[in-house]
């Protein structure tokens, strides 16, 4: 089991953050490349990245899916989208 985040940075970049319950294979995270390049096609660049630490959204839960291309919250008094990404950056804990 673990906890994951699929996260659209771009028109053709997917990103996948996951944080293990133990040892991840090599095997395992190129698995899932291969299965996401099947179901996107292979020009979308796809990559798993393992973290000890995923930033929950402000209402305190954990987003499953993140949408930084379209963001309904750009402009806006608060941006998800820019949000989401400083708190990856700072790795800080909701409180």
């Amino acid at each position: 089991m673990f906890t994951c985040q699929l996260i659209q940075e771009s028109k053709n970049h997917h990103r996948m953050t996951r944080m293990p319950t133990g040892q991840i294979a090599d095997s395992t995270i190129a698995g899932l490349v291969t299965r996401a390049h099947e179901k996107l096609g292979p020009a979308v660049r796809f990559e798993v990245q393992v973290v000890d630490h995923i930033p929950l959204a402000p209402s305190g839960k954990m987003m499953q899916s993140i949408n930084l291309v379209d963001s309904p919250n750009r402009g806006t008094t608060f941006d998800f989208a820019d949000w989401h990404r400083q708190r990856a950056v700072t790795k800080e804990d909701p409180e």
